[in-house]
Order: structure tokens, then sequence, then C-alpha cells
């Protein structure tokens, strides 16, 4: 969700591939996740 944001994002240590992710945010949670991200306020 953070690249979705445009915000950085720290690589896994444990991760596959540092260009794709195995399981993506969910749809209908990305809505619910943005206005938690304007809450703490990383994103206007």
């Amino acid at each position: 969700m953070k690249e979705l944001c445009g915000l950085k994002v720290k690589v896994a240590h444990n991760r596959h591939s540092s260009e794709k992710r195995e399981k993506t945010c969910p749809i209908d949670k990305q809505e619910a996740i943005k206005e938690a991200f304007k809450n703490f306020g990383m994103i206007d």
C-alpha cells in the first residue's frame, strides 16, 4: 500500500524479489489504509 501512495518502503530480508510482491494489499482494505495514512500524517 505504501508503494501505491508513493511512500518509501523497506525491503524485507526474506522477500524473494525486490521488484514484485507475492501478496498485494486486498482491494477492500485499501481505502481504510489510506485513511489511516492520512490520519497519521503520512500522506495528504
